[in-house]
């Protein structure tokens, strides 16, 4: 989930994104807004300690990948 809306700064307006959740879409979601506004704020919240991928999860639990 995202939500944008309009912050002041500097007499400019900058848009400014929250998105819930850093899962691979929440990240990707991050990644997709900075390539179309460079100067936007974007704030991620998460109930997880680390930022990690679900896709590959089960490569961390056999012991293929590290964090």
């Amino acid at each position: 989930m995202s939500y944008g809306c309009f912050n002041i700064r500097g007499g400019k307006r900058i848009m400014k994104y929250v998105i819930v959740g850093a899962s691979a879409s929440g990240i990707n979601a991050a990644r997709t807004l900075r390539q179309f506004n460079k100067e936007c704020e974007i704030v991620l919240i998460s109930k997880d300690t680390y930022v990690y991928s679900r896709c590959i999860l089960h490569h961390f639990l056999d012991g293929r990948r590290e964090i």
